[in-house]
């Protein structure tokens, strides 16, 4: 019974850290300049983010000798939420990428498909 509350208090700290990381950022001005501008938001977030994977890391092993399946499961949600999340920010970046890849291609191709220039003579 123990453990139980141990799992459940810690997925609701789970909880709270990993919605209050997409908020925490708000009322932030963004810093810096070109392409580091607002790179503060960013740590910001992931800080929010790693405090609650490493919450969700001590739910896991909280809930590792638990008998019921129930709570077995509540208490690997939170690292499985983290890992899908990981998965789909490089899918995406993967997709974006072969994307471009693939108009570079393209366009390398109908630049190849064109006759050649011919010299033009000035007098």
């Amino acid at each position: 019974m123990q453990r139980t509350r141990i799992v459940l208090g810690g997925l609701v700290l789970w909880a709270g850290l990993f919605v209050y990381s997409f908020f925490s950022t708000q009322g932030v001005e963004p810093t810096g300049d070109g392409f580091t501008r607002g790179m503060n938001r960013v740590s910001i977030f992931m800080s929010w983010h790693f405090a609650a994977f490493v919450v969700s890391i001590a739910v896991i092993v909280a809930g590792w000798p638990l008998e019921k399946k129930l709570h077995k499961w509540l208490s690997r949600l939170p690292v499985l939420i983290h890992v899908l999340a990981v998965i789909g920010v490089i899918g995406t970046a993967v997709f974006f990428y072969q994307k471009e890849k693939a108009e570079a291609m393209k366009a390398h191709e109908l630049e190849m498909q064109k006759p050649p220039r011919t010299p033009t003579k000035t007098p």
